[in-house]
């Protein structure tokens, strides 16, 4: 008996030091920790840093393994964290699956061109090939910049699953203004909507090398790639380098300027279902994705939003993005986009203009 209760003393023991910790953060740093960063290198494996409405004027934070980090209320408006351009937002070396960024604003994040530090104004997500994927949720990354690749995020063989974020007006030197990634570890875009982003080189929205990256159920407007001012194969919205293969579902691409909406060298493809690509600058079906076009579901129609003017995204009801009105009788399994329906039917949507679709944000 007197060894049984010995040994289920030190069970607790060893057990209660892995109780999972809630460290509070406030903006006037009166919280359990009086900054961001210093919040996350408190924490350990399991713990969150729950992170109270406000503006946080931090660059450069490093998370650790384990570790969730989140807003308060689990929506971007609440937490803005503010790099003020003196560095990148955020940055994941080495994280594992557990760890986990949510419901935060990642603004004002900036890099160099000098190897590593020239990738992921906003974010930067490097991991050994073959780490699980971490998880990026409910987020906007908004005017960050970098002059190598990824001014939102940038996934250097680094695992992750990125669900129904915003990436709005970042502005890369390459690759990427919403997002780069290269290596073949898994990255999975879901629900995300890329927005005004813009690059001088190639791939407004996403770039993507060598990597296999599956996108699904994302909405891009208005994204810019110059490719050195000449546009054309540059892919506004999505460029495909270095044997990269994406797979693309059950997304609109609406009103690209300078290149088309999805481009890829030689070495590249892009395999797209149940797409809807609709006033690109140089084109809509072009280039390496031309024989898509009408099969798999994929359409060139007006996906009818309620009012792009006021950034309400939600389409129609008779909306050719919809179940059981897609032009073709074709079965995507739900709707192509993001939002679903917002209204009665009406009328065409607004012609994209870049003066219209940036007076929609300003």
């Amino acid at each position: 008996m007197r060894r049984l209760l010995l040994l289920i003393c030190l069970a607790l023991l060893t057990t209660g030091g892995a109780t999972a910790r809630t460290w509070y953060v406030t903006s006037d740093g009166t919280g359990d920790a009086p900054t961001t960063q210093a919040g996350v290198d408190s924490a350990t494996a399991g713990d969150t840093v729950l992170v109270a409405c406000g503006t946080y004027y931090e660059h450069d934070i490093n998370m650790k393994s384990g570790v969730i980090l989140t807003g308060e209320t689990g929506l971007p408006d609440c937490v803005v964290i503010d790099a003020g351009y003196s560095g990148r937002v955020v940055q994941c070396i080495d994280c594992d699956a557990t760890t986990v960024i949510r419901g935060l604003s990642l603004f004002r994040g900036s890099t160099g061109f000098d190897a590593t530090p020239g990738y992921g104004g906003g974010m930067l997500c490097v991991g050994p090939v073959g780490l699980p994927s971490i998880t990026v949720s409910d987020c906007l990354f908004s005017d960050n910049n970098t002059e190598g690749g990824g001014a939102g995020i940038a996934c250097l063989d680094a695992g992750v699953t990125i669900t129904r974020c915003e990436f709005y007006v970042n502005s890369g030197g390459s690759w990427g203004g919403g997002l780069y990634c290269s290596g073949t570890t898994p990255v999975t875009i879901s629900e995300c909507f890329f927005t005004v982003n813009s690059v001088s080189g190639v791939g407004g929205g996403v770039a993507c090398l060598a990597s296999f990256p599956t996108i699904s159920n994302c909405i891009f407007l208005g994204n810019t790639a110059w490719n050195g001012g000449s546009g054309g194969s540059s892919g506004s919205d999505v460029y495909c380098m270095g044997g990269a293969s994406p797979t693309i579902r059950n997304t609109i691409f609406w009103g690209g300027f300078a290149g088309e909406p999805i481009s890829c060298d030689l070495e590249s493809a892009a395999t797209l279902v149940c797409c809807d690509i609709y006033e690109g600058a140089e084109g809509d079906w072009t280039g390496c994705i031309a024989d898509q076009f009408g099969v798999n579901g994929n359409i060139s129609a007006d996906p009818l939003f309620c009012d792009p003017p006021m950034r309400y995204f939600k389409v129609q009801s008779c909306s050719p993005c919809l179940p059981g009105h897609h032009p073709d009788g074709y079965d995507c399994g739900g709707v192509i986009g993001i939002f679903g329906v917002g209204c009665d039917c009406q009328s065409a949507s607004e012609p994209a203009t870049w003066g219209a679709i940036k007076s929609m944000y300003r």
